[in-house]
């Protein structure tokens, strides 16, 4: 999960970030998804993750603002997309993939991925955000709502909130 999910993105920065450079201007689009804005449930290692992923997205627009660089970052936290995504086999390692628990997560990830967004329209989605230099990139608007709960639960000390209504 680390590997494909955070490594390939540092990789990714390291391997393109240079031949942008040298090219002079352009966009780098990190992909996490809302799990590296809030923690849900069953999914440790993808959050892991996807917190790293916004975490290193956040640091390389810091150091290129900082520099007066003309290349940009921005992070992608799309919510549910109508996508195969819960079919993948790397989703289900072999290990878990007979548990209740799993088989429980599978089905409840298919379910809400077959009423997400389409592809198409978070790749206008993300053009758009390109073309206004926006480093945030949700698919979901409702997920500032559970960023802010999460904010207030960071303020009492006491409650852990997740976009499931934690």
């Amino acid at each position: 999960m680390l590997g494909v999910d955070l490594w390939s993105v540092i990789y990714g920065v390291k391997t393109f970030l240079p031949l942008i450079r040298e090219a002079g201007e352009g966009h780098i689009i990190n992909t996490a998804s809302s799990a590296g804005l809030q923690s849900s449930p069953e999914i440790g290692p993808y959050n892991v993750a996807k917190f790293g992923v916004v975490a290193l997205t956040e640091t390389l627009q810091l150091e290129l603002l900082s520099e007066d660089s003309p290349i940009r970052a921005s992070v992608l936290c799309p919510g549910a997309i109508a996508t195969r995504i819960a079919e993948s086999e790397r989703n289900r390692p072999d290990a878990a993939s007979e548990t209740g628990t799993n088989q429980r997560f599978q089905q409840m990830a298919g379910e809400i991925v077959a009423r997400g967004h389409s592809p198409e329209s978070v790749a206008e989605r993300v053009l758009a955000a390109i073309r206004a230099q926006e480093f945030w990139i949700l698919t979901h608007p409702k997920w500032i709502d559970v960023l802010r709960r999460r904010v207030e639960g960071m303020e009492d000390g006491r409650r852990l909130v997740t976009g499931f209504g934690g």
